[in-house]
């Protein structure tokens, strides 16, 4: 189409940090060169869209979601922005608008700075890697940001979105809370209700029933820009809501932040802070609730909270199977937590129906596979070269099996962002609703979440593959030392398996006697039966 009888909408962008850059940036400027841009090529302008004040990372922007909305409807057949990263910050975002939503839409995209014109083939190689300096820019950026806040964080300055309930923000200084006498009643009461050691669960039913707005319901009433569905999904006082309060330090005049953190720049997921890693300032505010108070009440929630476990683990976990299904066998602790058995997995769940308990006693099997390691080690020195090699190679195998695993990884990630690509294409081509599209992305961002765990555990597994990792056991072998305790590294790392049977007693002249039959599966020589 000749540029006679193109039409063309310009889009403008401005986010909160380009505003430093001043007038060469900001909205005025660019909607000046952009229009003369059009009148000289002699396009017709349709409109001009801006979106002052937003993320080149976020495409969620009102009106570049309204230039979207004419293009579908074919309002204009050109958009022309200043450079490609008024366009957006996020590489892979941007990629599926130049190459995929744009075409479809029969748009021409043209930037002007970058001398970027979709209608031209060639000029065009370099888009990619702007993109991709644009994106590593908005990161540069989101961490100079995050710099800013932390040390912010550190002086104990506020720097959440909205006071915490009971508080305002000191209208001098938007960082330094004060107490807002209309909320800070309920905050007395809810400490009050918790020396008297009314639960929380209590206490919430009787904030619910005296129709005391939650602290959800109150913001988003003083704020009408907030969407109450965006904060709580249950508007009334809860059991949780009401214990955070009451574990919150800010109560007592105390700053805690940095809780929670982004997965990335671009990602919407939060991931928890570890305590250790927070910002904690003290006296940084005037307390609602008077320190001697807050700490006699979260001594009564400690106190009522269920003893801790004890540091029991179970060295057989994977590895100790049932004989008959093949199903793990779980622990079983009892009352007193000073025994432990093994029980078929299937069994504990289905009952008889499915299998039988293989009822194992924990210390029993202990001694006997520490028994039957200590046969091995002692060998003679041709049949510890045997062990050595076959752990080396047992190393080399899983290896291989923690490499396949990365790869498979790494394969199901690019994959998603496939997927991801698509949606971002389906939604701004309106064949996939707001609604599905907003909960696909969170689902698949949470899928790439994990998968980034996953590649950071069996990277850290893969680490520990190496010869240090059976340096000590190939020392005990070598040496023909006795172990004296089981290590969840020895057995791994000796052990494929371990078959239980079905016990069974059997009369005796001394007795009833239980007969069982194990077998335990080394990785480097044949299953060797054991009966306990």
């Amino acid at each position: 189409m000749s540029a006679e009888t193109s039409t063309a909408a310009l889009y403008c962008r401005v986010s909160k940090e380009d505003e430093k850059a001043g007038e060469s940036v900001s909205i005025t400027t660019q909607r000046a060169m952009l229009t003369r841009f059009a009148k000289e090529q002699g396009f017709k302008i349709f409109a001009c869209f801006s979106d002052d004040g937003y993320s080149g990372t976020n495409f969620e922007r009102p009106a570049f979601k309204r230039m979207m909305s004419a293009a579908k409807n074919k309002k204009f057949d050109v958009i022309i922005t200043k450079d490609l990263s008024r366009l957006g910050r996020d590489y892979t975002v941007t990629g599926v608008y130049l190459e995929r939503i744009f075409p479809k839409c029969g748009i021409r995209f043209i930037a002007l700075t970058d001398n970027y014109d979709s209608k031209n083939a060639c000029g065009n190689d370099t888009a990619a890697i702007k993109n991709v300096i644009n994106e590593l820019y908005a990161g540069d950026i989101s961490k100079k940001i995050r710099s800013a806040f932390e040390e912010k964080m550190k002086a104990g300055k506020y720097i959440g979105s909205f006071a915490p309930y009971g508080y305002l923000k000191s209208p001098e200084d938007k960082n330094r809370l004060i107490i807002n006498e209309e909320t800070a009643p309920v905050v007395r009461l809810i400490f009050e209700l918790a020396k008297q050691r009314y639960r929380p669960k209590d206490i919430a039913d009787y904030l619910n029933s005296k129709d005391i707005d939650s602290p959800a319901v109150y913001r988003c009433k003083k704020y009408p820009q907030c969407d109450i569905r965006n904060y709580s999904e249950k508007r009334a006082w809860t059991s949780a809501g009401v214990q955070k309060m009451l574990k919150n330090p800010v109560y007592k005049g105390n700053l805690e932040q940095h809780k929670t953190r982004k997965l990335n720049f671009k990602s919407k997921i939060t991931l928890s802070v570890d305590k250790k890693e927070r910002y904690i300032v003290e006296n940084t505010h005037e307390a609602i609730i008077d320190a001697a108070v807050f700490e006699a009440v979260n001594r009564l929630i400690k106190s009522r909270r269920q003893p801790p476990k004890t540091d029991f683990k179970n060295l057989f976990s994977g590895i100790a199977k049932c004989a008959d299904c093949g199903a793990n066998l779980s622990i079983t602790a009892s009352k007193n937590k000073a025994k432990h058995t093994l029980e078929c997995g299937k069994y504990k769940l289905g009952g008889i129906a499915v299998c039988t308990n293989h009822f194992t006693d924990y210390g029993e099997l202990y001694e006997i596979v520490l028994r039957e390691i200590n046969l091995h080690l002692t060998l003679g020195t041709a049949e510890r070269e045997k062990v050595t090699k076959a752990l080396n190679k047992s190393e080399n195998t899983a290896n291989d099996e923690i490499h396949g695993k990365i790869l498979r990884l790494n394969k199901r990630k690019e994959a998603i962002y496939e997927i991801l690509t698509n949606l971002y294409e389906d939604k701004y081509l309106n064949k996939i609703p707001e609604e599905r599209f907003e909960r696909m992305v969170k689902k698949y961002d949470g899928e790439i979440a994990a998968i980034d765990i996953g590649l950071k555990e069996a990277k850290a597994q893969k680490a520990l593959c190496g010869a240090e990792r059976h340096k000590a056991l190939i020392s005990i072998i070598d040496g023909s030392k006795k172990l004296k305790d089981l290590t969840p590294e020895i057995v791994s790392c000796l052990i494929e398996k371990i078959e239980i049977s079905q016990g069974e007693y059997i009369n005796e002249e001394a007795g009833k006697i239980k007969k069982q039959k194990i077998k335990i599966y080394f990785k480097f020589k044949n299953p060797a039966a054991k009966a306990p």
